[in-house]
């Protein structure tokens, strides 16, 4: 459930450190402590990079999330059999969640200095 709102350090799959901007419940529902220390860098994470996620559901199929996770290495530990408890500020408070599915980090198109080589009389 959607609720108080906070920047947190996340390491791009690169290894580079961003600011990103996610709801403080789930993400630290899921993320480790040694995820959620540190100091946020200034630069925000670029817009055309998808972060890595999860998707947790809840055993009676009607609740679930979708959660930014903020590191690989926590990417990499989380399976099908990793069990998430809702904390006391959700209204599914209690219940325990497994992970469904996993997205990893996606990056759409990057600069490049190569034209489409459309004539457009710029080319010798």
């Amino acid at each position: 459930m959607a609720g108080s709102l906070r920047w947190f350090r996340y390491v791009a799959d690169d290894g580079v450190p961003y600011g990103i901007f996610r709801d403080e419940s789930t993400t630290e529902l899921i993320n480790i402590a040694a995820d959620l220390t540190g100091a946020i860098p200034a630069a925000v994470l670029p817009s055309n990079v998808k972060p890595r996620t999860v998707r947790i559901k809840s055993p009676n199929g009607i609740a679930a999330r979708e959660i930014t996770i903020l590191s690989v290495a926590r990417y990499t530990a989380l399976n099908g059999v990793t069990p998430v408890v809702m904390g006391a500020n959700d209204i599914d408070t209690g219940l325990t969640f497994t992970v469904t599915s996993k997205r990893g980090e996606r990056v759409s198109r990057l600069p490049s200095a190569v034209d489409t080589g459309k004539l457009d009389g710029d080319n010798p």
